[in-house]
């Protein structure tokens, strides 16, 4: 399952943690605008990607958490969150 996180401050991460340790199958995609603790939650072994922004890496996602201040998503992406079939 593909787990993806716009936002990866203390909500998404505590979240994004919590199913790593429940479920260390599922994959986490993770976006924020602060990377650095993105790419030491990845070191951890809790983020398996690290997308620079909201794009084609989200679109397979199972679930997406938009955990973000103030929102960062954008209408050019909204094909990203079409349903999938």
């Amino acid at each position: 399952m593909d787990i993806g996180f716009i936002g990866f401050g203390l909500i998404g991460g505590s979240i994004a943690k919590g199913l790593k340790k429940v479920h260390p199958e599922y994959r986490i995609i993770v976006t924020s605008r602060s990377k650095t603790p993105l790419y030491e939650a990845q070191k951890q072994g809790v983020v398996d990607i690290v997308a620079t922004e909201v794009d084609n890496s989200f679109k397979n996602c199972d679930y997406i958490y938009e955990v973000s201040q103030g929102g960062i998503i954008e209408r050019s992406h909204a094909d990203i969150f079409e349903k999938k079939e």
